[in-house]
């Protein structure tokens, strides 16, 4: 999991702080230090971050990790009211501000990007988060194998939420799990370039395993096959139903290929 793109404005901030204290058992604050220049950086010393720091909330190393973290874990009340201030003073001078739940009671080291996991147990949080981050950058894929939404709410969900890329292309929920990961993803949100990675690198194999399955005979895949799955899921007008509909309209389609 990466760090979200966003510029929050101060009413925005004002609410995922509010949401954090009541709701969240454990939520991070990601600034990218990889775009802050020195007064940035000096921004966040003047400002006093150091206080989490120095109580433990903050596990960082920006020359190593890029993103700052910042852990608000049981803070107090008085712990939100002022990390609410420095963030409506200073949300216009750092470039990328985001707020994610996480299900790691203690996350200890930058993983692989895709390994990170975001749970969302409720719509609630899930259109909060929709709210505070540019629907431009973002794409969100719920496995099927260990989700939190009915049939229903995904569908509501998915229509607040068209103009994702992910959604909008393909039409539907898409499953992901990470390789090297033996813990099934809920929830991924990825920016533009991982989104391409995951594009690219996943859902066409997973339309020629499905083809493959229905037609045990195809057991190769050329270079031509590859790049007409990647022609027809360009169309996107015409991928708008289900997994299988898009394998079979696909297979219909790679025939004289």
């Amino acid at each position: 999991m990466h760090y979200l793109h966003s510029a929050p404005d101060i009413e925005v901030i004002e609410e995922v702080i509010s949401w954090v204290g009541q709701k969240v058992h454990e939520t991070i604050v990601l600034v990218d230090g990889s775009m802050l220049n020195d007064d940035e950086r000096a921004i966040f010393e003047l400002a006093g971050f150091s206080r989490l720091w120095q109580r433990g909330h903050i596990f960082s190393d920006i020359e190593e990790l890029g993103p700052l973290f910042i852990r608000a874990e049981h803070l107090s009340l008085d712990d939100f009211e002022w990390l609410r201030d420095i963030l409506k003073n200073y949300a216009a001078e750092l470039p990328f501000i985001s707020f994610i739940r996480i299900n790691n009671n203690t996350p200890n080291k930058w993983p692989d990007i895709l390994t990170w996991i975001a749970n969302v147990h409720t719509e609630e949080g899930l259109a909060l988060l929709l709210r505070c981050f540019d629907t431009r950058v973002l794409s969100i894929i719920f496995n099927p194998q260990n989700k939190f939404f009915t049939a229903s709410q995904e569908a509501a969900i998915a229509g607040a939420i068209e103009k994702f890329a992910w959604i909008n292309r393909f039409g539907k929920f898409c499953s992901y799990a990470p390789a090297d990961s033996n813990q099934a993803a809920t929830t991924l949100i990825l920016n533009d370039h991982q989104l391409e990675m995951l594009y690219s690198q996943s859902l066409p194999d997973q339309i020629w395993a499905e083809i493959q399955k229905n037609n045990p005979g195809n057991s190769t895949v050329s270079a031509a096959i590859y790049s007409r799955i990647f022609e027809l899921l360009e169309n996107k007008d015409v991928i708008q139903g289900s997994f299988t509909a898009l394998v079979q309209f696909i297979q219909e389609n790679i025939k004289n290929v």
